[in-house]
């Protein structure tokens, strides 16, 4: 099965959203992963929540190709682009150190 990255972030006042398919060897994907398993006691093959990760100015999340679909992908961000504003950065200081 496939995975995706969603991210979502702000540079220079601007928006910039990412969405690709990621491997289980990818740096993000590992590190979004171990947020996961730290947190919320999951990984990404076990999850079927919306959880993503949020620093200072990125939101990230893993989902994969079962968990949405293609007429959801807006709906993705705008949830990524809320937390990122909603939790400013409340959940920064957990995942700096994955």
């Amino acid at each position: 099965m496939k995975n995706y990255i969603f991210k979502i972030g702000v540079k220079n006042d601007g928006e910039v959203r990412a969405y690709n398919i990621i491997k289980e060897t990818d740096k993000e994907y590992i590190k979004y992963d171990k947020f996961l398993k730290k947190e919320y006691f999951t990984n990404v093959e076990e999850n079927d929540d919306y959880i993503p990760m949020v620093t200072k100015n990125e939101a990230i999340i893993v989902l994969r190709e079962d968990q949405f679909l293609p007429t959801e992908i807006e709906s993705v961000f705008n949830m990524l682009y809320d937390n990122l504003y909603i939790d400013e950065g409340e959940n920064y200081e957990k995942s700096i150190n994955y």
